[in-house]
């Protein structure tokens, strides 16, 4: 892990039934980032966090800590997007 990891850290809010979520986590599958994942359906606590924290209860939507803020990014491949980068810059030298 790199120094730039260990500054974030990354959680994904999904549902194991939601087509969005099942694209999101095999796209993530590979890349270098470690994301914790958490189903809001099989952990009723996950979606409270969701809806109170992240403002809805939209799935997926990865939490994004850095710096002690809190980010909450939505929509599929905006995740994917954002991960694919952070993998990249994970990956290049320091």
């Amino acid at each position: 892990m790199t120094a730039r990891q260990a500054e974030k850290s990354f959680a994904l809010y999904h549902s194991r039934v939601c087509p969005f979520c099942i694209f999101a986590t095999n796209a993530m599958r590979g890349l270098n980032v470690n994301v914790s994942l958490r189903d809001v359906n099989k952990t009723p606590q996950f979606r409270s966090e969701l809806i109170r924290e992240g403002g809805k209860s939209q799935v997926p939507c990865l939490r994004i800590e850095h710096e002690g803020k809190v980010r909450w990014l939505y929509e599929s491949y905006d995740i994917v997007e954002y991960l694919r980068r952070e993998s990249q810059a994970a990956s290049a030298p320091s």
